[in-house]
C-alpha cells in the first residue's frame, strides 16, 4: 500500500523546515528518501519533492532569523545570555557578521548543527534580510540539489547512494565538529579580554 504523495509532501515540508528549530530531525534522510520515493511512486514528483524541501527549509531558517531579530538582543543584553556572550564578545560578532556573514551563512546550509545557528545571529546582529534569504536560499538549493541525486541513485542502487551519502556525511561532519572546535576555543580566549 502506498502512501499518499500529499502526506509525503507534508512529512517532507515539516521535516526540512523543523530542522532549523530542532537540529537532530534527520530533514536530509527525508529529502533522499522523498527523492527515491519519486522514481518508484507515480504520483510524486521529484521537482515537487526539492521545491517543498527547499522552500521549507529556507522558510523555517528565515523564520529563525525573524526571532533573532526580534527577541535575540534582548536575551544577550540582560538575563541569562550575559552569561553566553560578553559585551565585548557581542560586538565581535556583530563585526564578524558585518564583514563575513554572508559567507557564513553560505557555507553553514552546509554543516550539521551551524545550520541552525547562523540565521539566528545574522538575525541577532540584524543583518539585511535580502542578502540573509540570498545567502541562505542559494546555499539550500545546491544542498537540496545533492540530495534529490543522491535519492534518484537510491532507487537505482541502494548501496551507492548510501556510500554517497556516508561520505557526505562524514565530510561535513567532521569539518562542523573541527569549526565547533574552533569556535568554542575562541569564545573561551576572548571571554578573559575587557575591551577592544
Amino acid at each position: 500500500m502506498e502512501l499518499p504523495a500529499v502526506l509525503i509532501y507534508l512529512l517532507l515540508g515539516l521535516g526540512s523546515a523543523a530542522e532549523n528549530i530542532f537540529p537532530p530531525i534527520p530533514a536530509d534522510t527525508f529529502v533522499v528518501l522523498g527523492a527515491s520515493l519519486s522514481v518508484t511512486i507515480r504520483t510524486l514528483q521529484i521537482e515537487q519533492v526539492f521545491l517543498i524541501a527547499w522552500v521549507s527549509n529556507v522558510a523555517g531558517a528565515l523564520g529563525v532569523y525573524w526571532l533573532g531579530c526580534h527577541y535575540g538582543r534582548p536575551f544577550f543584553e540582560k538575563g541569562r545570555g550575559r552569561e553566553l556572550l560578553s559585551d565585548h564578545q557581542f560586538k565581535k560578532l556583530e563585526r564578524f557578521y558585518q564583514k563575513k556573514g554572508l559567507i557564513a551563512l553560505f557555507l553553514a546550509r552546509f554543516l550539521p548543527g551551524f545550520r541552525v545557528a547562523v540565521p539566528v545571529f545574522a538575525g541577532i546582529t540584524k543583518m539585511n534580510c535580502f542578502p540573509v534569504c540570498v545567502a541562505i536560499g542559494s546555499a539550500s538549493a545546491i544542498w537540496y540539489s545533492l540530495l534529490v541525486y543522491v535519492g534518484i541513485i537510491a532507487a537505482k542502487s541502494l548501496s551507492q547512494a548510501t556510500e554517497l551519502q556516508n561520505i557526505f556525511n562524514l565530510s561535513f561532519g567532521v569539518l562542523a565538529v573541527m569549526i565547533a572546535i574552533w569556535c568554542a576555543w575562541m569564545w573561551k580566549s576572548s571571554r578573559g579580554e575587557n575591551n577592544d
